[in-house]
């Protein structure tokens, strides 16, 4: 998010679910407040260098005016609230 928003992040929920054959998927729900609205400002996700093991972000955003949805692989894509 860009600096100039004076955004917060808080963790709602967090949770990993694994299959029998190893395969993990992780479920996080996140508030973010902002001072100022982020509305047509892109928000970016770079995952990768943290967690090199996951390869797509399936992101759903819910402002009080408008939803959307995103999936990012590999860092690559935004979502613009």
């Amino acid at each position: 998010l860009d600096p100039s928003l004076g955004c917060t992040v808080a963790a709602e929920s967090v949770g990993v679910k694994t299959d029998k054959g190893g395969h993990g998927e992780v479920e996080a729900r996140y508030a973010i407040t902002c001072r100022a609205a982020p509305t047509g400002k892109p928000i970016r996700f770079a995952f990768s260098a943290a967690f090199p093991g996951v390869e797509r972000v399936v992101v759903q955003l819910v402002t009080d005016r408008t939803q959307t949805s995103a999936t990012i692989t590999r860092d690559k894509g935004v979502v613009t609230p």
